[in-house]
């Protein structure tokens, strides 16, 4: 299950979830702790940087080519 299918109504447990599957389907390291805190903020309509991406769509590729310029930079 994926975070379009749930709403704010949903268990804070299935939301978790759902966003742990979609970041480890996105390729983007998200921890059980941040996923809570992401869940809560899900739940009171509030919403930080990384959930927004998530909630958007994932983009492995683009996500990929990023790192990598990013890694040639450092």
């Amino acid at each position: 299950m994926f975070l379009h299918d749930c709403d704010r109504t949903a268990d804070k447990a299935v939301i978790k979830c759902s966003l742990l599957d979609m970041a480890e389907t996105a390729g983007v390291p998200l921890s059980k702790a941040k996923a809570d805190k992401l869940a809560d903020a899900f739940k009171r309509g509030k919403y930080d940087p990384l959930l927004a991406s998530l909630l958007i769509y994932p983009d492995p590729t683009g996500d990929r080519a990023c790192r990598n310029v990013m890694a040639g930079a450092a």
